[in-house]
């Protein structure tokens, strides 16, 4: 069984990774969506919902369309769907 908190602050912190090694090969446009990706995710842990579940994943679709082939993580395949006990993603 999956733990969302725990599921979720690893993204989050594997977005901070990638923001860091972005910000030192100067692809700015890069960073900010990706902050723009998961700046919401803060504030919405303490009370995930499925909703929020939604709203992140289609952020990070768009985010991950915008820049396939540039990116370090698949944030989608590591966000679990509601109702897996599982998730796959491959980083």
């Amino acid at each position: 069984m999956s733990d969302p908190i725990h599921d979720l602050c690893h993204l989050l912190h594997l977005a901070l990774v990638e923001a860091r090694i972005l910000g030192e090969e100067g692809r700015s446009e890069q960073v900010v969506d990706l902050a723009n990706a998961f700046h919401d995710l803060p504030r919405q842990i303490p009370e995930w919902t499925d909703d929020y579940a939604a709203q992140l994943r289609e952020t990070l679709q768009a985010y991950q369309t915008k820049w396939t082939g540039k990116l370090r993580f698949d944030y989608l395949g590591l966000l679990a769907e509601p109702g897996d006990e599982t998730h796959s993603g491959t980083a």
